[in-house]
């Protein structure tokens, strides 16, 4: 559980550096126009989110996905612990439903998600028991 809270730490704290070091604006701010339908429709808690999107969501925080990233930290770390092996797939098909969820809802752009995913390989290898000689 400590490498699994771990993986999830580093994950939020390097896409933050990364919101910092690259300001970018998501598909959803920076595209507005450009999509067909403008809007995405027929969703339970859309105007809830469309609320949150224009009030509590500032503008350059698009990568990496740190909604990516934390979903396959968690999952990739899930993978390499000791937890039923149930349970890591029921986690990799989360993440894999969240990677796509971001794109398709313009949240994220699809390099977004691939930074998001390499993020959390990152995470995972840092997070690695042992030391360093006991790795190789």
């Amino acid at each position: 559980m400590e490498r699994y809270v771990l993986c999830l730490c580093l994950a939020s704290c390097l896409c933050f550096l990364g919101f910092v070091a690259l300001p970018l604006a998501g598909p959803i701010t920076s595209l507005a126009g450009a999509f067909s339908p403008p809007q995405l429709h027929g969703y339970v808690a859309q105007p809830l989110q469309a609320w949150l999107m224009r009030n509590a969501d500032p503008p350059g925080t698009c990568f990496p996905s740190s909604h990516v990233a934390g979903a396959w930290a968690g999952a990739l770390a899930l993978r390499t612990g000791d937890v039923p092996r149930a349970a890591a797939r029921v986690m990799t098909a989360a993440a894999v439903v969240v990677t796509v969820a971001v794109v398709y809802c313009r949240y994220h752009y699809v390099l977004d998600a691939v930074a998001g995913t390499a993020v959390a390989a990152l995470t995972v290898r840092l997070a690695r028991p042992g030391t360093p000689e006991e790795q190789t």
